[in-house]
């Protein structure tokens, strides 16, 4: 048996079930961005991009306002605010606002 497998087992008889569990879990990860990027970007898209589409939003993000995120983690952000959401047919559409 490896090292590691005797040290899992070992954890498992000293602490239970808990033992199996990532000692990791729960704890924020190091690559998270930070909450004020995630309000500054929000309230920038509610002001000036709010019938873009979230790539065309990050294009113009990163152009006009110097701001470097991801779509995906835009999308993820504006589907969070109830911003962007899915239609039937797994296209993403524009909330109405008004």
């Amino acid at each position: 048996m490896r090292k590691a497998g005797k040290k899992d087992i070992k954890r498992i008889i000293e602490e239970g079930d808990i033992g199996v569990i990532h000692r990791l879990r729960g704890r924020k990860s190091n690559r998270k961005l930070l909450d004020s990027l995630k309000r500054r970007v929000l309230i920038l898209y509610k002001k000036k991009y709010p019938d873009f589409a979230p790539t065309l939003a990050n294009e113009k993000l990163e152009e006009i306002d110097g701001i470097k995120i991801s779509t995906q983690t835009l999308r993820n952000w504006l589907i969070e605010e109830g911003l962007w959401k899915k239609t039937r047919k797994g296209k993403m559409m524009a909330v109405n606002m008004k």
